[in-house]
């Protein structure tokens, strides 16, 4: 018995890029297990190979530029390790005052993995609402950059005279204004 299979997955297009492949074969199979034979018969016709990692460039110039790093605190691994053992260390000096002040050792431990815990959720969420009080959510600085890069370019590609016309027309919207 013959029937065609089509085969759907991901090849290499000359270029290395991943590139959707369709794959229609004539199978000749029979008895209970047709389907299974046969989509094992057209998978071996689509490429198993996983596409390799492609660059891509946002702008046009090949002027290698240099990456420019966070150096604010927290954003290292170095800050990371400082924070999280600053945690543990605080979680213990807190566990080590309240044995010294009477309480026993097992509820100090609770107490102190409470406290710390409690802080860490008070803290985190509160750090979060300050960013979007603020708008220095990364989707909001990002489409800022985004929108000032556009502005810049366009602001490039724009003639002299019309940059000019532009100039007037703002000079006298603020004296209209008043500013």
């Amino acid at each position: 018995m013959g029937c065609t299979v089509v085969a759907l997955g991901l090849g290499l297009s000359q270029a290395g890029a991943a590139a959707p492949v369709r794959r229609q074969m004539k199978v000749n199979v029979s008895g209970p297990m047709l389907a299974s034979r046969a989509c094992g018969a057209a998978r071996q016709g689509v490429s198993r190979q996983a596409p390799r990692a492609v660059v891509v460039r946002a702008s046009d110039d090949d002027k290698s530029e240099e990456v420019k790093y966070n150096t604010e605190f927290g954003y290292s691994r170095k800050d990371v390790l400082l924070i999280g053992f600053g945690l543990i260390g605080g979680g213990v000096l807190f566990k080590w005052g309240l044995e010294v002040a009477g309480v026993d050792p097992i509820m100090a431990g609770n107490y102190a993995q409470l406290i710390i815990f409690v802080g860490l959720c008070f803290g985190w969420i509160g750090s979060y609402l300050f960013r979007v009080a603020t708008k220095q959510m990364t989707y909001a600085t990002q489409l800022e950059d985004y929108e000032n890069a556009v502005m810049a370019k366009r602001l490039e590609e724009m003639p002299e005279a019309e940059i000019e016309e532009l100039m007037e027309t703002i000079e006298e919207e603020e004296q209209r204004r008043g500013i």
